[in-house]
């Protein structure tokens, strides 16, 4: 075999060596990617469960405040009936 044909598959080996590397780099960034994307998907998932559960828990809060706009006169006027009848007592 001549020096000259050794060098070209010595630099072939090398070329193919080469590409083998990238292609495992190329496969590592794709699961790395396939990955993140799951992340991604998940928090998104997350997110919008939480927003919901956040939207309910303003909504019972409203409907908490209605109620103490309601009961508040309905207190006072109680407590008013309470400190007449004990005045008379």
């Amino acid at each position: 075999m001549s020096e000259t044909i050794a060098a070209a598959i010595s630099r072939l080996s090398a070329a193919i060596d080469r590409l083998d590397a990238a292609s495992l780099r190329l496969a590592d960034g794709e699961v790395q990617r396939n990955a993140l994307e799951t992340e991604i998907l998940l928090m998104r998932e997350d997110r919008h469960r939480l927003a919901r559960e956040l939207d309910g828990e303003r909504a019972a809060r409203l409907r908490a405040e209605d109620g103490l706009v309601e009961i508040s006169p309905r207190v006072d006027r109680a407590m008013a009936a309470i400190r007449a009848a004990l005045a008379e007592g």
